[in-house]
C-alpha cells in the first residue's frame, strides 16, 4: 500500500490521492500563505499528487499568474487535468510529467515555489533543491513541507526505502544549496514548514 504515496496508480492510486488531499489540506494552504503570492505571479509545485493545491493556487495568482505545477504519476496528472480542465486550455495551469531531479523550464522563470511532503520520495534531495533553486528568481520563495522523522519511521516508510529526513535536516539542505533565510514553522500538531529565499540577485 505505501508504495502508492510515492507514484500512485490505478484505482488504489486513486483512493490514495484522495487521501493526500484529506491529510495534505491544511499544510498544503500554510505552504501556499508562507509563500506570499502575488496575482500575477509564476508558482511552481512539486508534487501535487491529489491536487488539492491547485485550486487555491490558481486562487491565489487570479487570473493575472500562472501556476505549474509537476507530478510522476499520470494517474495523478490526468485526474487534474480532467478537473481543471479549463485552466489548463486557457494556459493558467501547466501540469507536467517530470522529476524535480530534471525541472522542464529555464532559469529564473517562477516567483515562488512549494513542495508538501514529497522530498521522502525524491532520488536526490540535494539535487533537487539545487534545480529548484535554479528555476526560481532572485529572492524567490521556497516552502518545503515535512512531517517529524518519528512519525515517518512509525509508518513504515525507511522499510520500504523512503528517505526519513527530519525537518533540521531539510533546512540544513536548504542552506547547503544555496537558499537564504531559512527557518522552520511548526503547523499543527505534526507538520512542519522549512522556508528559504532563492539568493538575491
Amino acid at each position: 500500500m505505501l508504495h502508492q504515496f510515492s507514484h500512485p496508480r490505478g484505482a488504489l492510486g486513486r483512493w490514495a490521492g484522495r487521501r493526500f488531499n484529506v491529510a495534505n489540506a491544511g499544510i498544503n494552504q500554510a505552504a501556499i500563505d508562507h509563500l506570499g503570492i502575488k496575482p500575477a505571479d509564476a508558482v511552481l509545485e512539486v508534487g501535487f499528487g491529489g491536487g488539492v493545491s491547485l485550486v487555491p493556487l490558481l486562487q491565489a495568482v487570479t487570473r493575472q499568474g500562472k501556476v505549474a505545477a509537476i507530478e510522476v504519476s499520470h494517474d495523478m496528472l490526468d485526474g487534474a487535468r480532467a478537473r481543471l480542465r479549463s485552466d489548463v486550455l486557457e494556459g493558467r495551469l501547466e501540469l507536467v510529467a517530470a522529476s524535480v531531479a530534471a525541472l522542464p523550464w529555464p532559469a529564473a522563470t517562477f516567483d515562488a515555489a512549494m513542495s508538501v511532503n514529497t522530498l521522502y520520495f525524491w532520488p536526490d534531495v540535494p539535487a533537487g533543491l539545487a534545480e529548484l533553486r535554479s528555476v526560481l528568481k532572485p529572492s524567490a520563495p521556497l516552502c518545503v513541507g515535512s512531517r517529524p522523522a518519528e512519525l515517518q519511521r512509525q509508518a513504515g516508510w525507511q522499510a520500504l526505502g523512503y528517505r526519513v529526513i527530519a525537518p533540521d535536516e531539510v533546512a540544513t539542505a536548504l542552506r547547503t544549496a544555496g537558499f537564504e533565510g531559512v527557518a522552520t514553522h511548526r503547523h499543527g500538531k505534526v507538520d512542519v514548514l522549512t522556508t528559504g529565499r532563492a539568493p538575491a540577485a
